[in-house]
């Protein structure tokens, strides 16, 4: 039995019991349903080369093909595998249920079942996959437009830092004694810089949010983190800060995101650096505990007051201090800390003391955490 209805959510129900299979259509068409029945799992998996339901509700024990391996089927399709799949079925037994969850159902009704609850169930699968669909919506229309701002604005802000810095070069001597022109090169400068940092921040949060580049791989715990160490020699040695690592025995291995993690140890090491006075210390210390591996990054800086903690990993947070509001920032780095670290399953803490330091430490899992021999 058929009704295309274009505007109605489209089911397909496969079961080889056509006088159940009629009765159930009907119920479904009543309620506003798009309704397509087919009576064995072959037929099925032919009707689906040229149709896409909204759900399907699949009978168990079918000839030729069984309900599980045409379940398997569906969702090994990536044109169909985000299709909700209900199975109905007369067998109770708690072992054929739960195979029906393992080949990719997400719910199961036993015959004879009661209208009202098929009827609910349905209602709610169809209302989760819907959601589903708009969320995937939500997050392309969000990539569009990064990918707007990502070439629209960051293009032309990276001319204006070119023009500027040619500027600077060309009008080198009259700048030396033109101190408003030199200002207003130096404000067009600091400011195209703000906006570039934001920008970038706003780009990995996003992708990070939508879990790209995010992949695991063993890493050598002492040549990655002296490596990112390295890169902050400079700035450290501008405010004659001693920089000082601490790492685990040579040889051990962890798996993690090289490039996801290795912006939580930008950010870190970088702030640690920007809120630490000049002859300060700030400190990166690795080493495995337990079943985690531990990273912590301290300083003897500014440290950071009581009634900023509750909101340190919020988006576009800042401390709202004389001395933090010196610094420039755009208040997501922390926040990016923290959802990589969520992305390894770790955890992200802080240990302060406002006026004396800050100790920021990362845990994530080990998963095995290996000696190169």
């Amino acid at each position: 039995m058929t009704n295309l209805e274009s505007t109605a959510e489209h089911i397909l129900i496969v079961d080889d019991q056509p006088e159940l299979t009629d009765i159930l259509s009907v119920t479904l068409a009543k309620r506003g349903y798009a309704v397509d029945c087919v009576y064995d799992g072959e037929q099925a998996l032919v009707w689906l080369r040229s149709n896409t339901p909204d759900l399907i509700l699949l009978d168990v024990a079918m000839p030729r093909l069984d309900g599980y391996e045409v379940c398997r089927t569906i969702k090994a399709d990536n044109r169909l595998k985000d299709i909700p799949v209900i199975f109905i079925s007369a067998m109770q037994d708690i072992g054929v249920k739960q195979q029906a969850f393992k080949v990719g159902g997400v719910d199961y009704i036993t015959k004879p079942y009661q209208r009202e609850e098929v009827l609910a169930r349905v209602r709610t699968h169809l209302d989760l996959r819907r959601r589903q669909v708009e969320l995937e919506h939500i997050h392309q229309l969000k990539d569009d437009v990064l990918r707007m701002v990502s070439h629209d604005l960051k293009n032309p802000l990276s001319a204006i830092l070119n023009a500027q810095k040619l500027l600077n070069m060309t009008l080198r001597e009259p700048l030396r004694t033109n101190g408003t022109a030199r200002e207003s090169l130096e404000i067009i400068e600091r400011n195209v810089g703000k906006m570039l940092s934001l920008i970038r921040d706003l780009i990995d949060m996003a992708r990070i949010e939508g879990n790209i580049d995010m992949h695991l791989e063993p890493v050598q715990v002492n040549s990655y983190l002296l490596k990112h160490l390295n890169e902050f020699k400079l700035e450290a040695k501008g405010k004659n800060i001693d920089l000082r690592l601490v790492s685990p025995p040579d040889g051990v291995q962890v798996w993690l995101s090289p490039l996801r993690f290795g912006q939580v140890l930008t950010n870190l090491l970088s702030n640690a650096i920007k809120y630490t006075p000049d002859g300060g210390i700030v400190e990166l210390a690795a080493g495995i505990e337990g079943n985690d591996f531990v990273l912590a990054v301290r300083d003897n800086g500014l440290g950071i007051p009581d009634e900023a903690l509750p909101h340190l990993f919020e988006k576009f947070y800042r401390v709202p201090t004389e001395a933090h509001l010196e610094q420039t920032g755009t208040g997501l780095g922390l926040s990016i800390v923290k959802s990589i670290v969520d992305q390894h399953n770790g955890r992200v803490y802080v240990d302060t003391e406002y006026g004396k330091g800050t100790t920021f430490t990362v845990s994530i899992p080990c998963l095995e955490p290996v000696p190169v021999e």
